[in-house]
């Protein structure tokens, strides 16, 4: 066992102890430029070298920023990130020596026939798994055609053979037998969910200063997978509703929609809004026109319905995005208002549904769930494409009119979700 940390183990440690803060790595933060104090120093040379050994490993992966290159920690490989520091805590050993490319012999010719041919196979493995398998029949000297070879498995980094890469080759003496088998780079796994983050920050932008009724909040989307993410659809429902989105910034080739989900009212005679709410004349008739949304939960649960008032705006909108890459993430910074313009949503939305007139219940719902970011998403198996659902719930401190999400789960749970229509 080492009596000392090597520098690898030492910024691994360093790194690992940093996941689930959504911070973008570069090769610097490990460098002597970094001023955090608890960050390695290490030499330029040392932090960039060590990333290639980490990105090599599959623990972190590469995205861009703002036109940049950074990484990320792959914090769905929990049990590698272990494994590896537990290896550089223990020392090499034979069964965890990683194996990025290895030769074997397959047979051992005899002394009288060693100078007329060897037979060599080799496997390649990629840092994102099997990608390209090359099993490949050399005669270096020429000679007679050998017997076929079956090939029943490839070695893995770990040394062992396994798998179900089964192929015959046929006997030849020529330099250009090789046979390649392709194998889809698709993960054979579901991805696991993306992360997804609502919060409240404290201040406002330059130009919206000293309002009290304004509040500015972030939501971030990113996908921690090593496959893509497509037709990402999401409905959000929020306490106060949203007057202006400041900043929207996304991954490269990412297509994303931001809109609100609010029903026109067509009137045919008389009709308006009012600080009451809305009102159609004698004779008249109106008709609703309701925007094509992108997510519509498949199953019944309760509704509210409220008829706004003049001016009124809404809390509850609309974020698509029509891929979201490996390391892809969407952002946003949106305000919200507790103005008098918005009273009609904000005591609309703050009234729960067992509460709401003109029957409520004198019991209390208290896993009712009105305020979240619900909708679906779609990736792709070898087979098929496959859709997920996600659920994030929102508390809402009154108080300090501030948003904070929970975790992301992959289906409703135990909550009763509302769905808000605010015409």
């Amino acid at each position: 066992m080492p009596t000392t940390k090597s520098n690898l183990l030492i910024a691994s440690e360093w790194l690992w102890s940093n996941r689930g803060k959504n911070i973008w790595w570069t090769p610097g933060t490990l460098s002597q430029s970094n001023p955090d104090p608890t960050s390695p120093k290490l030499t330029e040379v040392e932090a960039i070298s060590i990333f290639k050994v980490l990105l090599e490993r599959g623990l972190i992966f590469s995205a861009e920023r703002d036109g940049r290159r950074i990484f990320l920690l792959h914090e769905a490989k929990e049990q590698e990130w272990n494994s590896f520091i537990g290896e550089l805590n223990n020392g090499p050993s034979r069964k965890t020596k990683p194996r990025i490319a290895t030769t074997r012999r397959v047979t051992k010719p005899s002394k009288d026939t060693e100078t007329k041919s060897r037979w060599w196979w080799k496997t390649i493995i990629g840092s994102g798994g099997i990608g390209v398998i090359v099993v490949a029949l050399i005669a270096k000297y020429g000679g007679s055609n050998p017997p076929a070879q079956n090939f029943t498995g490839v070695e893995n980094n770990s040394g062992a053979i396994n798998g179900s890469v089964i192929t015959t080759i046929g006997g030849t003496n020529t330099f250009n037998s090789t046979t390649i088998i392709n194998s889809q780079p698709i993960s054979t796994t579901p991805p696991h969910l993306p992360i997804i983050r609502i919060e409240t920050l404290d201040g406002l932008p330059m130009g919206f200063t000293n309002n009290p009724h304004l509040r500015v909040h972030s939501l971030v989307v990113r996908n921690n997978n090593e496959v893509e993410l497509v037709n990402f659809c999401s409905r959000l429902q929020l306490p106060e509703p949203i007057i202006e989105i400041i900043e929207t910034t996304n991954s490269i080739g990412a297509t994303v929609a931001w809109k609100p989900l609010k029903v026109d009212v067509l009137v045919k005679g008389s009709g308006g809004r009012s600080s009451g709410g809305l009102w159609i004349g004698p004779s008249s008739a109106a008709s609703f026109h309701y925007p094509e949304a992108c997510f519509v939960p498949p199953e019944k649960r309760g509704q509210q319905t409220q008829f706004s008032g003049a001016g009124d705006v809404t809390g509850i909108w609309e974020l698509t995005a029509d891929k979201l890459p490996p390391g892809g993430y969407v952002s946003f910074l949106f305000i919200t208002d507790d103005s008098p313009n918005s009273t009609n949503y904000i005591k609309f939305a703050s009234t729960p549904l067992w509460q709401s007139p003109p029957n409520p219940q004198t019991g209390t719902d208290t896993n009712e769930l009105r305020f979240s970011l619900e909708g679906e998403y779609q990736f792709k198996l070898p087979s098929k494409s496959e859709t997920q659902r996600f659920l994030v719930p929102i508390r809402y401190d009154v108080d300090q009119r501030k948003f904070s999400s929970l975790g992301i789960q992959a289906d409703l749970g135990n909550w009763h979700l509302v769905l808000l229509e605010f015409y």
